[in-house]
């Protein structure tokens, strides 16, 4: 479905008014009702489910490291993979090492081929659903063929299922089919190219005039049609063009790409305003505040989506008070100055559906840095729950890391039109979205590509116009942005591929640190140079703790994966007074007074 700008609200509705603006585990203020109402979970439940996203991600970006095409994504509470049968053993292998580290290699058993079945079944069910919907002939479905191909495969990691398919079939591959087989007016039909948890690829496109052609119209094409196809044609025709088996084909409503989704104390997935000029009275467009963050220097910074710049022609925004979910009451402080945007390819390109090439184009993002932060402002590493009846400050829940998002994991985002809400990541991949010309004005002759999660969007729900920019979380991993929605989907900018690709891995978005806790009590007796231990909990990856004596730091030592560290006592005799800080890069945590008592050498 194709994108659509930010909404824009008349600042002289809203006046401009001045204003103002304990540490456990994981901060689960009001996260509860949402939780449960969304998700039907409790929050341990919730939270203890993010660990296997994270654990399922870092073993996708494990395989793609060693050159294996895998679908990996979370179903039962285990992580389930699918690699090539050619690289099974290899997949084997290399998470068998995985779990060997991580002394987590206690279960070996044969796996059922029972899964893989029941995943044909579904499939059949999909495709012969889809074919019933469109009245066209639809992709071949998954045949006994196709299930003998499906090996069993060793369980080298008790949380971890693998197993092997004759051939993996990527969003790549598809779009190269597309791109061999469309005719050009057809790319600007397209919504989405991803991938669910199955392997499955769908293409999902708006509907056009052709769609309810006859079968016979549609048979009627042949595979020597090449460049001419209808997107109707090319699925009746599919097998014949090389698609695989398990590429499906869904339709909308709607008529192509997606649309874009879009006072001193500042939290993630708060409202924002957007001018050229700095000058609020007149027309403005409306986003969200994806993370808190700092600059290389350790200079604040937000992260939010491009789009919402106008490709660059937005440049300067303001804080936007609300006095509810989608009630916007006034412009308070500046916020900053738009710096780097990024809103399709490089240089906020896109490509023509006229484009022979396409699909040979990198894969673009949708991300911009709001930088020049108002020095009176305090950016929080938090994210905004928009809690019902109360200022969108009032509950939040904390940032702790920033990765990936597995399939099937269970994300929420937070955005001022639609609030604080959750639902499962269903696909991973490209969406198309409609870019600007040159007035800024929308247009589907130039087609923004973005790399991220999909969720599913019911009335728009979930994701709405005005959220653009805002957080995705799962548990308090931040793991992308909100982008588009179309087709009944909603569309999130996976994070990580938008620093690979572009300055914003200049950028690392704000963390909260717990403050150490130290093991042993205060005054107890211990032997001169003793080992000290403490946590610290949820320590990101990199955290280190600082012991500071009398003002000064005089040991520095590394939080191991388990959140543990170690620290010596001096070999003085006497009381040892300390303060023990954790940091990481520029978050830094509060401080844990403590001290031992240092016995004389026997």
């Amino acid at each position: 479905m194709p994108a659509a700008a930010a909404p824009e609200v008349n600042a002289a509705d809203s006046q401009a008014s001045n204003s103002s603006a304990s540490d456990s585990a994981v901060d689960t203020t009001g996260l509860a009702n949402a939780i449960e109402e969304d998700l039907g979970k409790s929050v341990d439940e919730y939270l203890e489910d993010s660990k296997l996203n994270d654990k399922a991600s870092a073993l996708k970006k494990a395989l793609k490291e060693a050159g294996i095409d895998s679908n990996v994504s979370i179903k039962n509470d285990k992580i389930s993979v699918q690699v090539a049968n050619a690289n099974l053993d290899k997949a084997n292998e290399l998470i068998a090492g995985l779990a060997a580290d991580a002394k987590d290699n206690s279960v070996v058993a044969k796996a059922s081929d029972k899964p893989a079945e029941a995943d044909a079944q579904q499939d059949n069910k999909v495709i012969a659903e889809d074919a019933k919907s469109e009245s066209v002939k639809p992709v071949a479905a998954k045949t006994e063929a196709a299930k003998k191909s499906v090996n069993a495969a060793k369980v080298v990691d008790s949380g971890v299922l693998v197993t092997g398919i004759e051939k993996m079939t990527t969003i790549d591959g598809v779009l190269k089919q597309l791109q061999a087989n469309l005719a050009p007016s057809e790319i600007s039909r397209l919504t989405s190219v991803t991938v669910d948890a199955r392997g499955q690829v769908k293409v999902t496109a708006g509907k056009s005039a052709t769609t309810k052609s006859s079968k016979a119209s549609l048979r009627a094409a042949s595979p020597s049609a090449s460049k001419n196809l209808t997107l109707e044609q090319f699925k009746a025709q599919a097998k014949a063009q090389g698609a695989a088996d398990n590429v499906v084909f869904e339709y909308n409503e709607h008529d192509g790409q997606a649309k874009p989704a879009a006072e001193t104390d500042i939290y993630d997935g708060m409202g924002y305003a957007l001018s050229p000029d700095g000058n609020f009275a007149g027309q403005i467009g409306i986003c969200s505040i994806g993370f808190n963050a700092w600059d290389k220097a350790g200079n604040d910074a937000i992260i939010t989506a491009g789009h919402c710049t106008n490709d660059g022609r937005q440049k300067v925004a303001a804080v936007l008070e609300h006095s509810a979910v989608n009630e916007p009451s006034s412009i308070s402080n500046l916020l900053g100055k738009v710096g780097f945007n990024q809103f399709g390819m490089a240089g906020n390109k896109g490509v023509s559906p006229d484009d022979p090439n396409w699909a040979d184009k990198p894969t673009g993002t949708d991300i911009a840095i709001i930088d020049e932060i108002n020095p009176a402002l305090n950016l929080h590493p938090e994210v905004s729950q928009w809690p019902s009846g109360q200022d969108e400050r009032d509950k939040t829940i904390k940032v702790r890391s920033v990765g990936e998002a597995a399939l099937g994991a269970e994300a929420c985002n937070s955005g001022r039109t639609t609030g604080w809400q959750c639902s499962t990541i269903t696909e991973e991949g490209i969406f198309f979205v409609r870019g600007y010309d040159d007035n800024g004005n929308e247009t589907s002759q130039d087609i923004r590509t973005v790399w991220g999660y999909t969720s599913d969007n019911p009335g728009d729900s979930v994701l709405d116009h005005g959220d653009s920019g805002g957080a995705v979380l799962v548990g308090s991993r931040a793991v992308g942005v909100n982008s588009a929605l179309g087709g009944g989907l909603a569309m999130y900018t996976s994070l990580t591929d938008a620093m690979d690709k572009t300055v914003v891995k200049d950028y690392s978005v704000k963390l909260f640190i717990s403050a150490p806790k130290a093991n042993t009590a205060n005054g107890t007796e211990v032997e001169s140079e003793a080992s000290l231990k403490g946590s610290v909990a949820d320590a990101p990856k990199g955290t280190k703790v600082q012991v500071i004596v009398d003002g000064k730091v005089v040991q520095t030592v590394d939080v191991d994966s388990k959140g543990n560290f170690s620290f010596n006592a001096p070999k003085a005799e006497g009381q040892f007074n300390f303060t023990l800080k954790a940091v990481n890069g520029y978050n830094v945590s509060d401080t844990t007074e403590g001290n031992v008592v240092v016995q004389a050498p026997a």
